[in-house]
């Protein structure tokens, strides 16, 4: 068995990174304070899936620190490119922020598909590790990593969850598809939920 494979699909780290426009706050004498007012945390998943309450919970979590409302917004699609054009596209004053992983930051300049560019957003803090996990139904046929990817290569053609092209777990399956000469097809889904109800 490849135990690097199993390490980049099963045991690979995504890193969701909090975002906040490069702003060019005005911090001179006299200028407002920040903040002063709401501020929007753009979530790039549906309501519901795990992000979404890591996304709540820091909302809530930063109201307390900064004394005025943060307000979670989901703008899910895309393989997350939705909140980062959401984002990108922000007036650039700092109260539009973004939890996204590494897909629209990465993958989606890797592949031509960013309409934003590096410049646009800045990286100001890495919040959590997630680990990414192949899962399937209890009764399928294979109970290994290796016996799937036997099973694959005898049955080309199967489909696999993901949030979206360019997304983490996109790339990590089309990484698996390379280097096991495997032909598994995407299928995308707008959030961790409906794929895990897919796969049910």
């Amino acid at each position: 068995m490849r135990k690097g494979i199993v390490v980049v699909f099963c045991l690979v780290n995504i890193l969701f990174i909090f975002i906040l426009l490069d702003s060019s706050i005005d911090r001179t004498w006299g200028a407002e304070k920040y903040p002063s007012r709401s501020i929007e945390l753009v979530c790039a998943v549906p309501p519901g899936g795990y992000v979404d309450l890591i996304n709540r919970s820091l909302a809530k979590t930063l109201e307390k620190y900064l004394k005025v409302v943060v307000i979670p917004v989901n703008k899910p699609g895309g393989g997350d490119m939705v909140a980062a054009n959401a984002l990108a596209n922000a007036t650039p004053d700092g109260y539009t922020l973004a939890l996204l992983a590494d897909g629209p930051i990465v993958y989606s300049h890797m592949l031509g598909r960013a309409t934003f560019s590096k410049e646009d957003i800045w990286v100001i803090g890495q919040l959590i590790c997630t680990t990414i996990v192949m899962y399937i139904k209890a009764d399928s046929p294979w109970k290994t990593f290796q016996e799937f990817v036997g099973y694959a290569h005898k049955n080309p053609g199967l489909t696999y969850g993901h949030v979206g092209v360019g997304s983490a777990t996109w790339a990590r399956a089309e990484y698996i598809n390379k280097i096991e000469n495997l032909k598994m097809r995407g299928v995308p889904f707008a959030g961790d939920l409906e794929v895990i109800t897919a796969v049910l």
